[in-house]
């Protein structure tokens, strides 16, 4: 029997119970189950970035077919002759546990160059993206789920992205707050069954739930959290490879290679989320369309804080 070695809070919560399912697909570095009435879990090698719908254990992708069904009973996932020991497995908060005081600046790339979308909707995503920078409100931001090709398309994977960098913003700045409470009140509008035909894949749908809650991908978490670690060490509360600031270079280190880890999540939805990140970032810079606002330490009494999400949604992400 091979154990489970670490698993998402979502995923825990769902292969905590009797149940049974198929497996949907089956790649390389992931399997994708699909649990009758239920959501998608993925299983992935045991050195693989976990994401809230992910279970990361030594198996072999060769035994599983599509098609093939599985069992949950006394916390054993059996499929076939593959038994997975769930019980043991270490559950990650996977939250962004670190907020800077200040907001962090825009950043730079290893090597130079802003974060941008890329593949065949690029432009598309990137004048969406634009525009929310420039001032456009939740609703025209939400327009990007769905935009691209796959599991995850890039704007959902996008959009993942701006909603951890207003998690992250949100401790320094009250717009930031708010801004969120808005875009997640239109994703779940957008996502909620029966509302006509589905935008995107059940799969990214799941993603963005959980990203509305407060829960991302683990280099999405430590990309943020090295942002917010490096804003204390650039003047102006700058981080590193920042446009305007020159953080130290322990700072800067920490963040280029959380940027790259990120960046090599999926094919392309990890750069994607980064584009969707550093437009958070750059609508809340000063000056930009969407004004930094009054700080949290010293809200007007009118000011909606936006509070975060901390109850995960009933349906939640798979992830790519």
């Amino acid at each position: 029997m091979r154990n489970a070695i670490r698993a998402g809070p979502l995923a825990a919560g769902a292969f905590a119970h009797p149940g049974r399912g198929r497996v949907a697909s089956v790649h390389r570095s992931a399997i994708n189950l699909k649990l009758e009435h239920g959501p998608y879990v993925a299983l992935l090698p045991d050195d693989a970035p976990l994401h809230p719908w992910a279970v990361c254990a030594s198996l072999d992708p060769a035994r599983f077919t599509v098609g093939m069904e599985f069992t949950l009973e006394e916390g054993v996932l059996q499929a076939g002759t593959t038994r997975l020991h769930l019980a043991g497995a270490a559950v990650e908060a996977l939250r962004i546990e670190i907020r800077p005081a200040l907001a962090p600046a825009p950043f730079l790339l290893p090597g130079g160059g802003s974060p941008e979308a890329h593949g065949p909707f690029g432009d598309a995503l990137r004048r969406g993206l634009r525009r929310y920078v420039d001032g456009d409100g939740a609703r025209e931001l939400a327009a990007l789920v769905g935009l691209g090709v796959g599991l995850t398309p890039s704007g959902d994977d996008a959009l993942v992205g701006v909603l951890a960098g207003l998690d992250l913003l949100g401790a320094a700045l009250v717009a930031a707050g708010a801004d969120r409470a808005g875009l997640v009140e239109e994703l779940r509008t957008t996502l909620e069954p029966g509302r006509g035909t589905p935008r995107t894949h059940p799969l990214s749908a799941q993603m963005l739930l959980a990203a509305a809650a407060g829960l991302y991908p683990e280099p999405l978490c430590r990309m943020a959290e090295a942002l917010a670690a490096a804003a204390g060490s650039a003047p102006g509360g700058g981080v590193a490879s920042a446009v305007d600031s020159a953080p130290s270079g322990f700072a800067a280190s920490a963040v280029d290679s959380a940027a790259t880890a990120l960046c090599n999540l999926g094919h392309t939805s990890g750069r994607d989320m980064l584009a969707g990140l550093d437009a958070a970032l750059r609508r809340f810079a000063p000056g930009a369309g969407g004004s930094a606002g009054p700080r949290q330490e010293d809200p007007p009494a009118s000011a909606p804080a936006g509070p975060r999400q901390e109850d995960p949604p009933a349906s939640g992400p798979a992830g790519p």
